[in-house]
């Protein structure tokens, strides 16, 4: 009774690997079934229904299909295509802003030598967000603010509503912060590519500063609502990128900085006034100083970070002038 077991049990692996090497091509070029298995809820928690789940499934032969899905009632949704190294997926919904992920395939765990035999890889189960639409204001933001390099090791003011230079170096108007770049060249004693690998913030100003934040990638809406006032702002703050070798960007996409400045202060010592704002993406190169999307709240004492960009209070045609100038 033993053998015939055995018999059957070869028998059968030996009909799972049967596949000639055309069939093997065959599901290599085309793709095997991958179920993505999601489930979603907003920023506080709460599942949410009806979003929409888009995704690609990644073949050799170029091609990738799209699948559609919506979530039920506990914010869940299972997505299967057919793809062969990985998927890419979007979630939308009115009212919230837009989810991005990505996903590489893996073979599964369990009796992976018969895996083209059975033609399916291991379901990928994520949870994931979608930040609400709460509050979004009119404020001002530059888009891609690319202003000519400063001078290296000298504090040039920068005003960062206007988002330029002090003069003589730019049409700023009131400092808000001071900026020093250092170049490659002065570091380890020898000469070097000439790429900046430091900028450091000085604030002149009592109860200005900047905060070094984790920036939420996955999401179109990268920063917090709010600025956190329970955290300190720095006045002293250096972006140092030497351990990483010669790079010009010097704040990478997975952070952003939030700064408070022009902070008045009652006769208690209690702030009385204080703008809020962001800088997200700082690239710095010796011909250019880049800043991606950078924003200023104009309301005193506001500290959401939550900007419409259909209610940018910078004209279109001051941006245009701006880029028509850029480095």
């Amino acid at each position: 009774m033993k053998v015939s077991v055995s018999i059957v049990v070869t028998l059968v692996a030996f009909g799972l690997s049967a596949l000639t090497r055309l069939e093997r091509y065959e599901k290599y070029y085309h793709g095997a079934p991958a179920a993505l298995e999601l489930t979603v809820k907003d920023d506080r928690g709460q599942p949410v229904e009806g979003s929409h789940v888009q995704a690609y499934y990644w073949r050799p032969s170029g091609v990738s299909d799209e699948e559609n899905k919506d979530t039920n009632a506990e914010g869940k949704v299972t997505v299967v295509g057919e793809g062969y190294t990985s998927v890419r997926y979007f979630l939308t919904k009115e009212g919230y802003y837009e989810t991005e992920g990505h996903a590489e395939l893996k073979m599964p765990e369990k009796d992976p030598e018969h895996f083209w035999e059975r033609a399916r890889w291991e379901p990928i189960i994520r949870d994931e967000v979608l930040k609400k639409k709460r509050n979004p204001i009119a404020g001002i933001a530059w888009s891609n603010a690319r202003l000519k390099a400063p001078p290296v090791e000298t504090p040039i003011g920068l005003d960062l509503e206007k988002m330029d230079w002090l003069p003589p170096h730019g049409a700023g108007e009131q400092e808000d912060v001071r900026v020093t770049t250092t170049p490659a060249a002065v570091w380890g004693g020898k000469k070097m590519s000439y790429n900046v690998v430091r900028v450091t913030f000085d604030f002149p100003r009592e109860g200005d500063g900047m905060q070094l934040c984790e920036a939420d990638t996955f999401s179109t809406f990268r920063t917090g609502y709010a600025a956190d006032l329970s955290r300190p702002f720095v006045r002293h703050l250096v972006l140092d990128r030497t351990d990483k070798g010669i790079q010009v960007d010097l704040l990478p996409y997975t952070h952003y900085l939030t700064f408070r400045v022009r902070t008045q202060f009652n006769e208690d010592g209690t702030i009385r006034s204080a703008h809020y704002g962001f800088l997200y993406r700082l690239i710095a190169t010796p011909a250019e100083f880049s800043v991606s999307l950078p924003f200023f709240n104009p309301r005193p004492n506001d500290t959401n970070l939550e900007f419409d960009p259909e209610r940018n209070l910078v004209p279109e045609k001051e941006l245009r002038r701006r880029r028509a100038l850029r480095p």
